[in-house]
């Protein structure tokens, strides 16, 4: 006897298939539904490995479920069977950027730049001080100074510029230096000292050197 053809729907619950077997029958769970309790069958939830790709959101249905794009995306049907959710480029769509700044675009939003020099304060674009931040490349012997979307290094006294390093000046071989004839010049890390030479002392002035 072939108890699904006389009563199938009868005896199966919700969601199943009567399987007809030797003198019996069995119920068995519907594709997308899973065994749950006895005979019933329980929808089973596609999302929890289902994988929707980026930019996508899984929506379980009864006995199926959804690919849903999120903000930033769309469908482009192109892509796969289904279609497959791709970033909108809103830059290239007209995305409004306060004046002076520049649209870029990120997965599924975007930003805008202020640009090199500059940060953005209350939706307008400002100077950045890059001394003030610390986040200027001087060398340990140099000044920052701020300029309008950028900033400059300075030598200290003492220095000079070298390829953006500062080297210290020798005062002593360029005679850049005040020390007396009858002194030594020793060259030191941005300045230099005088030292008066043997039978000569310093009569309180600077460099100058007296006989004893």
């Amino acid at each position: 006897i072939d108890e699904c053809e006389i009563a199938g729907p009868i005896i199966c619950p919700e969601n199943t298939n009567c399987v007809n077997t030797h003198g019996s029958y069995e119920c068995t769970c519907l594709g997308p539904f899973s065994p749950w309790f006895g005979d019933k069958c329980r929808d089973r939830n596609e999302c929890a490995y289902k994988n929707c790709g980026v930019g996508a959101t899984c929506l379980n249905a009864l006995g199926s479920y959804t690919c849903q794009c999120e903000p930033g995306f769309r469908l482009d049907r192109t892509l796969g069977l289904s279609g497959v959710c791709v970033d909108v480029d809103e830059c290239a769509l007209g995305a409004t950027c306060p004046s002076g700044t520049n649209c870029v675009n990120t997965q599924g939003s975007f930003y805008c730049d202020c640009g090199h020099g500059y940060h953005a304060v209350n939706g307008t674009c400002q100077d950045l001080d890059e001394c003030a931040t610390g986040v200027y490349q001087c060398d340990q012997h140099a000044f920052c100074f701020n300029t309008i979307g950028s900033y400059m290094c300075l030598c200290k006294p003492g220095f000079i510029n070298n390829e953006n390093a500062c080297l210290d000046r020798n005062e002593c071989l360029e005679e850049e230096n005040d020390c007396d004839d009858n002194a030594y010049c020793d060259n030191t890390s941005g300045s230099y000292e005088c030292y008066c030479k043997e039978g000569y002392v310093g009569d309180g002035s600077i460099g100058n050197c007296v006989r004893k």
